[in-house]
Order: C-alpha cells, then structure tokens, then sequence
C-alpha cells in the first residue's frame, strides 16, 4: 500500500467548513510559512496519486508527503 500525505488543500469543503475568514486567514498563513509558498490544490493531490498509478510498478509501503516543502519545517531553501 502507498499513500499520498496532502498538507493544506484548497477545497471548497473546506472553506465551507472554515468559513471565508478563517480559511482565507489559514490559506494565506500556508502561503507565507510553507517554503514553497504555495498551498496545494486538488490537481497537485491527483497529480500525487496518479503517479504512483501509473509511474510506480515497483514502489510499496511508501508515503509521498505532498504539503509544499512544510514537513521540513524551518530549513532554507537553497537560492532563496
């Protein structure tokens, strides 16, 4: 089994549930700290699980964080 680890995603589901404020605030907040200064989208999800679809025969028993770099935290980004 391999599994995709999404960090913030754009969604209206989540909007809906957050509300326009607090998810604006949330969004923008990931957009300044994450080192990629992205937030994800839906696309870049199914680009992740397409990926081991189609691109990962022999990959097992692995996770693909796809969160714009925030799962390492503070590290610079090289050229930054």
């Amino acid at each position: 089994v391999n599994t995709v680890c999404p960090g913030f995603i754009q969604t209206r589901w989540l909007l809906g549930g957050m509300g326009e404020e607090n998810y604006n605030k949330m969004k923008a907040g990931q957009e300044a700290s994450a080192p990629l200064r992205q937030a994800g989208t839906p696309e870049q999800m199914a680009e992740a699980v397409m990926f081991f679809l189609t691109s990962a025969s022999n990959i097992t028993g692995e996770f693909l964080i796809v969160d714009a770099r925030t799962h390492l935290g503070g590290l610079p980004m090289k050229g930054r």
